[in-house]
């Protein structure tokens, strides 16, 4: 298959949003990894072009992980900005519940990323660790504004609801229905999520009033 190369760094830039857009394309048909042979065909390109722009086929899925979370974090900050007076805490519980609950593919791929961590190397999982957590860093400041925790409080709050956010997504299951090898009632992952979310965020809130001179 013959592709042209991007050379300057603006078409570099839009082939790396067309791979994504297209490994996006493949999750959406099947949340599964493809090869790198099948995504790089999805996106129109030879094999090895694919590694001129991503160290691996995990790179992309991580790539595409890290945007969907940013622009998630970015929807978070618009609900929070509407969280004010004395039922703050629970405009910003139900808006992150909600965004949470609103896109599974978000979750199922965040469920991936261990998997994906193993295909990358020690320095792109270094920078989606630090490119994550400084978008949480941001949203944990209008949190901490918004609700009057300590300075650091709102990141760590953010960062342990999206661990349990993801947590509950791998034990429960999003349909109704039981295990077909127990028959015993599996979890509906939206109530556990919103019940677990606000026993955490209940605690947080009480530590808080406690040491509030």
């Amino acid at each position: 298959m013959a592709t042209q190369r991007a050379y300057d760094q603006s078409a570099k830039d839009l082939r790396r949003v067309s791979i994504m857009e297209a490994a996006e394309r493949l999750f959406a048909a099947e949340p599964s990894l493809p090869t790198a042979a099948r995504l790089a065909e999805e996106a129109g390109l030879a094999k090895g072009t694919l590694y001129l722009y991503f160290e691996s086929r995990e790179a992309v899925y991580a790539a595409l992980l890290l945007a969907r979370w940013t622009q998630s974090l970015v929807e978070l900050e618009e609900s929070l900005s509407e969280a004010t007076g004395a039922s703050a805490a629970e405009t910003a519980l139900e808006a992150f519940v909600t965004l949470i609950e609103s896109k599974p593919a978000l979750m199922l791929l965040d469920a991936m990323l261990p998997q994906l961590r193993k295909g990358m190397s020690e320095e792109s999982r270094q920078n989606f660790s630090q490119t994550l957590a400084s978008h949480m860093n941001r949203v944990g400041k209008m949190i901490e504004h918004t609700l009057g925790l300590e300075k650091g409080g709102g990141f760590r709050l953010i960062v342990r609801s999206q661990a349990f956010a993801r947590g509950l997504w791998q034990a429960c299951d999003a349909d109704e229905g039981q295990s077909e090898e127990t028959g015993v009632d599996l979890p509906r992952f939206s109530s556990e999520l919103r019940e677990a979310i606000a026993q955490y965020w209940c605690g947080v809130l009480v530590r808080r009033d406690k040491s509030d001179p």
